[in-house]
């Protein structure tokens, strides 16, 4: 769904200059890019997907940043939680991403996931969930 969706446009770029391997540093054996991993079957996460819009917002300098291979990768990971999470399940807490844990905030209006507003939930992919957020979570390296 996320990569057919024209809202992602940017996150799917993001996705497709990412590389998925796993093992320790200089064995990993690779997967090839997260875009290509995550239309496999049986993948089953969940991408709290910020919106072309929410690139729009970032500067120049951090948008060719984030696009470089290994940063591109930490920023996915950081998008990305390796099972099904519903907002039925959302609570207010930290949420453990493949990148590490990050701020999750419940309230009567919705909420936030590591200070980005949640503005849409539960969008079905053939693999997962997607939750819809505001702008785009930055690695340090990155930061503006």
């Amino acid at each position: 769904m996320v990569l057919e969706d024209g809202r992602f446009d940017a996150v799917v770029a993001l996705m497709e200059a990412a590389r998925v391997s796993q093992g320790a540093p200089g064995a990993e054996v690779g997967h090839g890019n997260a875009a290509e991993v995550a239309g496999q079957p049986g993948w089953d996460h969940t991408i709290f997907a910020p919106t072309n819009d929410a690139f729009s917002k970032l500067n120049q300098d951090t948008i060719d940043c984030m696009f470089d291979e290994a940063n591109a990768t930490q920023s996915i990971r950081v998008h990305v939680v390796p099972r099904v999470l519903r907002s039925s399940e959302f609570t207010t807490g930290e949420v453990l991403t493949i990148g590490g844990p990050y701020p999750r905030n419940v309230t009567e209006d919705g909420g936030s996931f590591a200070g980005a507003e949640i503005v849409e939930t539960d969008i079905e992919a053939s693999n997962g969930v997607i939750h819809v957020i505001n702008s785009v979570n930055i690695p340090d390296r990155c930061q503006e």
